[in-house]
């Protein structure tokens, strides 16, 4: 009896101390800046490395270190968050412009197609976030593609080691990248 007792104590100081994961999402950050374009602009869904496919934040203590945040959970799959937060965020930055979030049950009625497929969103050494990703701007008909790139941004964050302004840092570095493909998308224009 004081064996089982002891367990169920065990087990009950445990669950205690067992931390409640918390959850992180990114958020559309730029208010619109340029005056609208008249582009209509179609974004397939963002392909995410299969590392970044996860729930857990991905932090990189050292250049071949990879380390899971597990108590920091995205609360949404990460491929779909970007592609609404970038959908929205292009929108801004081509002056409020409709982007249509692909695939749609009906054909896009689009001039320009973007492809993005994202490399790297993680932390770094406790005090930076780092997004790299490339991009494709393809015109609709006949599709071929005008214009591609490669975007590596890195966003500082204090104090060193909070996850929350580690998230805060992403979401400037998301904005970053939907500046990068709006300013492209205006030179094919």
């Amino acid at each position: 009896m004081k064996r089982r007792g002891f367990v169920l104590l065990a087990l009950a100081l445990g669950a205690c101390a067992s931390v409640p994961p918390r959850l992180h999402s990114l958020a559309p950050s730029l208010a619109p800046v340029a005056p609208p374009s008249g582009l209509r602009v179609g974004l397939e869904p963002v392909d995410v490395a299969a590392i970044l496919s996860r729930r857990e934040l991905v932090l990189r203590p050292t250049p071949t270190g990879v380390t899971l945040a597990r108590n920091d959970l995205w609360a949404e799959p990460l491929d779909v968050m970007l592609q609404r937060v970038l959908a929205e965020d292009l929108a801004a930055a081509l002056g409020a412009v409709q982007v249509t979030r692909l695939p749609t049950r009906l054909p896009p009625d689009v001039d320009r197609l973007v492809e993005v497929s994202v490399l790297d969103l993680d932390g770094r050494d406790q005090a930076t976030a780092r997004l790299t990703a490339t991009w494709r701007i393809h015109q609709d008909r006949p599709r071929r593609v005008v214009r591609e790139g490669r975007s590596d941004i890195v966003e500082p964050f204090a104090p060193p080691g909070d996850v929350e302004a580690l998230v805060l840092a992403m979401n400037r570095a998301v904005a970053q990248l939907a500046q990068d493909i709006a300013n492209a998308l205006r030179a094919t224009a």
